[in-house]
């Protein structure tokens, strides 16, 4: 181990900045960690602003791993995820299983780290991570906590045996620890939401505050009492019902939220009047704040080291970076754009000191780092390409990467792809302006019994529910799987699951084809010759997209990436180049996480196949496809399994404070 220490110590460290999410893994590991904390404390000296991030989310991850559940808290700077005991006298999740073992593991794992946490400690790092969550909408966070509850609650009678045992009372301790961090996190407009006086909450987020912690208290008890008073079955049972009814008043509410522009004031103060000369710099409590001059530990820093960089700059580095060069943040746009997807991410648009506008997106309720290994691979792929001589000579486009800095374990920066739209947009725009598609969909309605009808420039109708195809397709599944219960919604997993088990292959591929034929097959196509100025660059355009397309879908069946419906796939409204996004089910994971499992190797569509008519779309996609396997994707496989193994291990020390109870 001397030698292997001697060996780095004798390497430059901006090599190691491409794996240091995978450096940080190590930390907890007695021998591997002994090895890579001097190296990270080099890194950390001379690139403290690409470790800050990194080791943040590794700590958050370890520490609430190896500690019980009453440890959660919301992550605002290292105070806050370090271990800490609860006061004397107090029920907590010491109830529980909590061994030794964890305990000592994570005396040593901070020992180790303490002179890297004192590198890395930055009191305007906490501060904008802290701003950050205020971007995710309240509605999101509560919603999301109420689920998780009512998960642990729903687990406490399914025995006889679990009814004589003071089961009830360990999964009240465990929700209500659970509630405690939520709470923390949006229902409270004290403690870290105010910094010196200062209020740094939105005012979207403190009227939420005041609106549902009254609705709280009511059903569960001033900083959630009533969990810690379930004993038996009827408390029990009381509130799992309380919890239940928030959960769904929680999420009729986030179902409202709209999309577009709105002002940064609504979600974040701080980083609303970021940039503003300040006599008293705003820390969150317990941070360091090092001089200007020299620090504790003795090493130089200047005024601009200290202000915070752009992120993403330390991505994929190729030649030893210049911190002193890199831009920093100067103020953030006074206005946010808000997505209409599911977890509702923000476009924030960060005005750096090299006269640039950065646009990132925030996106909250996810870990990232799965996006986060999956571009680092797309990335080595891409470098199996540039070196294959038959790839060149095919034109095989490389697939394009971009930037994902995780934060913490629920939020992160994703780098904003300038000049795309995703491709379902793009799809149902030229939808929306077809009128014989509007005619069969018009008379498909009145088939199934919907009256009211959509126009030609109806969007919206057609996006929700006087999609005529999906309306039909829906129903008809529910009569094949032969479920009765009106209770159960037609777009259920579980409605698939019964039609798996009783229809026939061939009533299903009828039930498609019949709908299929509403849905034009050229949708894709005319916009693509919408967005290409003249007949030659519609070619140039289409070529781009095949060779994209084939070679993403190769990458993707090697490194089992999922979910691959059409908001995924961003199509670049100059080139035709399809960039894909959100790789949170990934590794082969769609198989066992979705709720309808999902085996197909990757998207290969009518509408894919109607853009490259009157080309042999199959025999093209597939020679592209095979030179794209000939170069050696399959070489990735060793990185795949390395990273995957890190992955899990993260995943499941992370989770131990849920699952332990039943090992």
């Amino acid at each position: 181990m001397e030698n292997t220490s001697q060996d780095i110590n004798a390497i430059p460290t901006w090599p190691f900045l491409r794996w240091t999410s995978q450096m940080m893994a190590l930390l907890d590991r007695h021998v591997e960690g002994r090895i890579v904390v001097p190296l990270l404390e080099r890194m950390a000296r001379e690139y403290p602003q690409a470790l800050r991030y990194p080791f943040r989310i590794t700590m958050e991850s370890l520490v609430q791993g190896y500690g019980s559940e009453s440890r959660i808290k919301t992550t605002n700077d290292f105070n806050d995820i370090m271990p800490s005991r609860e006061k004397k006298g107090r029920t907590t999740s010491s109830t529980f299983k909590d061994t030794d073992k964890g305990d000592s593991r994570i005396k040593a794992m901070l020992d180790r780290t303490a002179r890297l946490r004192t590198l890395l400690t930055d009191h305007q790092t906490d501060s904008f991570v802290h701003a950050l969550h205020g971007l995710h909408h309240p509605e999101l966070w509560l919603m999301d906590g109420m689920k998780k509850i009512c998960g642990i609650l729903k687990g406490a009678s399914e025995t006889p045996e679990e009814k004589k045992s003071p089961e009830f009372v360990v999964r009240g301790v465990k929700a209500h620890a659970i509630y405690q961090a939520v709470a923390k996190r949006c229902l409270t407009v004290e403690g870290i939401n105010v910094v010196r006086g200062k209020r740094n909450m939105g005012t979207y987020n403190r009227d939420f505050v005041g609106k549902w912690k009254r609705k709280c208290e009511e059903k569960l008890g001033k900083n959630g009492t009533e969990f810690l008073k379930v004993k038996e079955k009827a408390s029990w049972r009381k509130v799992l019902q309380a919890c239940g009814s928030l959960k769904d008043e929680v999420s009729k509410s986030a179902h409202q939220i709209k999309g577009g522009k709105s002002p940064l004031i609504k979600f974040s103060g701080w980083l609303t009047n970021f940039g503003v000369v300040s006599s008293t710099p705003d820390i969150i409590p317990g941070s360091t704040l090092y001089d200007d001059g020299v620090d504790e530990i003795g090493s130089i820093s200047s005024r601009r080291e200290g202000k915070l960089e752009i992120p993403g700059l330390y991505w994929w580095p190729t030649r030893r970076p210049r911190p002193l060069n890199h831009p920093r943040v100067a103020s953030f746009s006074p206005e946010v754009l808000t997505m209409q997807s599911l977890r509702k991410p923000k476009r924030i648009s960060i005005l750096g000191d090299d006269a640039k506008e950065h646009l990132f997106l925030v996106k909250g309720g996810e870990d990232l780092r799965n996006d986060e290994r999956i571009e680092q691979l797309l990335t080595l792929m891409n470098n199996i390409l540039a070196a294959d001589s038959a790839a060149a000579s095919a034109g095989l486009s490389s697939i394009r990467t971009y930037s994902v800095v995780p934060m913490t374990t629920d939020i992160g920066l994703i780098e904003w792809v300038s000049d795309t739209q995703p491709v379902k947009g793009l799809i149902e725009a030229g939808l929306s302006g077809d009128s014989l598609f509007c005619d069969r969909n018009n008379e498909l309605l009145s088939i199934i019994g919907v009256k009211k009808m959509v126009s030609t420039d109806d969007a919206i109708g057609i996006r929700n529910n006087q999609f005529a195809p999906l309306l039909h397709y829906n129903r008809s599944i529910k009569a094949l799987s032969g479920m009765k219960d009106c209770r159960v919604s037609e777009c259920s997993h579980e409605v698939y699951h019964s039609m798996f088990k009783t229809a026939s292959a061939e009533s299903v591929s009828a039930l498609f084809a019949e709908i299929s034929r509403v849905v034009p097959w050229d949708l894709l196509r005319r916009e693509l010759m919408r967005l290409a100025p003249r007949p030659e660059e519609f070619l140039t355009m289409r070529n781009e997209f095949a060779r994209s397309l084939a070679t993403f879908s190769m990458a993707g069946y090697v490194l089992g990436i999922g979910d691959r419906h059409l908001d995924n796939f961003l199509m670049d409204k100059r080139s035709g180049e399809i960039i894909p996004i959100d790789f949170g089910t990934s590794f082969g994971f769609a198989h066992a996480v979705l709720p309808v499992p999902e085996f197909i190797p990757f998207r290969l569509g009518p509408q894919f196949m109607g853009l490259l008519r009157p080309l042999d779309s199959l025999g093209l996609l597939k020679h592209h496809a095979t030179i794209a396997m000939q170069a050696g994707f399959t070489l990735i496989i060793d990185v795949y399994y390395f990273l995957i193994l890190l992955l899990l291990y993260s995943y499941c020390i992370e989770f131990r404070c849920l699952l332990g109870f039943f090992s």
